[in-house]
C-alpha cells in the first residue's frame, strides 16, 4: 500500500493521493487500507518514516568515512554527498520533492528530523574534534553549518536541479568550500 501511494504521488502529486486512489493503486478494498492506515495523514506519516529510515544507514556510513583520519576530509565530505543524492533517488526525485515541498509534516516527523538532526551535528562535532586539521574554536557551530550546508544542497541537487546538472561538480565544490572554512576556522 504504501507503495502504491507513493506511485500515486510520484504521478499524480500529493493532493491527488487519497485512501481511495491508493486501495484502487494496490489493488485492496478500502476496508483494507483502513485497517492499516487510519486516514491519508497516516499515510503519508509512513512514506515520510521509511524515507528517515532508509537514510540513516546512508548518513551513517558517510559519518564513518568522515571519521576516518585515513581519509581526506573534503574526500569523505564530496562521496557522502553524491551518496545522499543517490539515495534521493532511490524512490525517484519526484517523490521525495513532494515529501519534502508538499506534505504537511507532522509534529511527530518534525520531532523525528530534529532528534536525528541533533545528533548528526552533535556526531560530525565529535568528528571535527578528533580530525588534527580541523580543531575549531567552536566545533558544535561549525558542525551545525556542514550539517545544514549538505543537507540544503543534497535536497537541491536530488529535487530542485535541472536533470543535466553536474552533481560531482558541486558536490566537488561543497566539499571544497567546507574544507576551505573549516581549515580557515582551525586553531595555531
Amino acid at each position: 500500500m504504501l507503495e502504491a501511494a507513493a506511485e500515486v504521488i510520484t504521478a499524480h502529486g500529493y493532493a491527488a493521493m487519497t485512501t481511495n486512489t491508493v486501495a484502487r493503486r494496490a489493488g485492496v478494498s478500502i476496508g483494507s487500507l483502513y485497517q492499516y492506515f487510519p486516514n491519508r495523514a497516516a499515510i503519508l506519516v509512513c512514506l515520510l518514516e521509511r524515507h528517515i529510515r532508509e537514510m540513516q544507514p546512508v548518513v551513517a556510513k558517510g559519518l564513518e568515512e568522515l571519521a576516518d583520519p585515513d581519509r581526506p576530509f573534503e574526500d569523505a565530505l564530496r562521496e557522502s554527498l553524491l551518496r545522499f543524492v543517490a539515495a534521493h533517488d532511490h524512490h525517484g526525485p519526484r517523490l521525495q520533492q513532494v515529501l519534502s515541498e508538499e506534505v504537511p509534516h507532522p509534529p511527530s516527523i518534525q520531532r523525528l528530523r530534529q532528534k536525528l538532526e541533533a545528533g548528526y551535528v552533535s556526531q560530525v562535532a565529535g568528528i571535527l574534534r578528533g580530525r588534527g586539521e580541523l580543531r575549531l574554536a567552536q566545533a558544535e557551530v561549525a558542525a551545525q553549518i556542514v550539517v545544514v550546508v549538505v543537507e540544503a544542497v543534497t535536497v537541491w541537487l536530488a529535487h530542485g536541479a535541472p536533470r543535466s546538472t553536474d552533481r560531482r561538480a558541486y558536490a566537488d565544490e561543497v566539499a571544497r568550500m567546507l574544507g576551505a572554512y573549516l581549515r580557515a576556522g582551525a586553531r595555531e
